[in-house]
């Protein structure tokens, strides 16, 4: 499944894949766990 939809994914997939620097990777966690991890990299930035 490839959707924006926070919510339909975090309900329905219980593996998560994700595009980085070009490339598709898994995600070893869930999509709140990687929202965080997104969050956290973004305060670090600021």
């Amino acid at each position: 499944m490839v959707s924006h939809d926070e919510h339909l994914i975090a309900e329905s997939v219980d593996e998560l894949r994700v595009v980085s620097q070009g490339k598709v990777v898994p995600f070893h966690g869930n999509f709140r766990d990687h929202k965080k991890m997104l969050q956290s990299l973004l305060n670090q930035k600021l």
